[in-house]
């Protein structure tokens, strides 16, 4: 009899699982729904406050915030993703890291290389913002996270410097309606560069703390809010993420797309 589709991918799956723990972290483990933007449903579902709102995980593995990859790009996939999306509210925009590492993955870029790379993220930034404004949608830029000692890009310090200035543009006031300071939630203290080893999934570039980033968003305020610099917060490399309202308060869906990251990409 010929297997179906959706049994061959739960075999693969079970094979990654056991043949590689690295696969199983960065990825979550679709058995327990555990990537980040599953733990932070479950808050929301569990606060009284916010039990009326869904999150739509639109993350994809791999993805890119300005160049068509593992597919389309996040600035391409605004009106397909966000506009387009019932009752969608907030925004949580967790891109870039792909393109930070790709500029120099096969060997070291001009500097006037790196300089209009971290310019054209900006301004992909500025275009989501400006088009989720439009429509009266709230959007929260989530910092990248550190992937030094990542054998896939070998970011060297002139990646580093672009992380810097980008997470640093993204922290200041007048651009996000709010941050999630993913940067400082997985970072090591000692070497800011690098994620934090309790949240480090192995490669150094995908992380392994989804439930600290899921169980970072601030739910004591009357509207739902996300803390800035220093607070644990909500992925995806991704990513975009859609909180939205529902006609019934309990429930809520998770577009599947992985927010987690593929074992070759964040």
């Amino acid at each position: 009899m010929t297997k179906r589709f959706s049994d061959l991918l739960a075999s693969e799956w079970e094979y990654g699982l056991k043949e590689s723990p690295t696969f199983a972290s960065h990825l979550g483990d679709k058995r327990y729904n555990d990537r980040w933007p599953d733990v932070l449903a479950k808050k929301l579902q569990a606060n009284s406050k916010t039990k009326n709102l869904s999150v739509l995980n639109h993350g994809i593995g791999g993805n890119h915030l300005l160049t068509d990859g593992l597919g389309p790009s996040a600035l391409a996939r605004v009106d397909r993703d966000i506009l387009a999306q019932t009752g969608v509210r907030y925004v949580i925009v967790l891109e870039g890291v792909n393109d930070l590492g790709k500029i120099s993955r096969e060997g070291e870029a001009a500097k006037a290389e790196h300089d209009a790379l971290v310019r054209q993220m900006i301004e992909a930034y500025e275009q989501i913002i400006l088009r989720a404004h439009a429509h009266g949608i709230k959007v929260y830029g989530a910092t990248i996270l550190p992937y030094v000692g990542s054998d896939y890009y070998h970011p060297a310090p002139a990646n580093e410097a672009d992380r810097i200035a980008v997470n640093q543009w993204i922290r200041e006031p007048g651009h996000f309606d709010a941050v999630i300071d993913f940067d400082k939630l997985t970072a090591d203290p000692a070497h800011p560069d690098r994620l934090l080893p309790a949240y480090d999934s192995g490669d150094h570039l995908h992380p392994g703390g989804y439930k600290a980033m899921g169980e970072g968003v601030d739910l004591s305020a009357d509207e739902v809010r996300f803390s800035h610099a220093g607070g644990r917060e909500n992925c995806g490399q991704s990513d975009v993420e859609s909180p939205r309202r529902h006609s019934r308060p309990s429930d809520y869906d998770d577009d599947a797309a992985s927010d987690a990251e593929d074992e070759d990409y964040r």
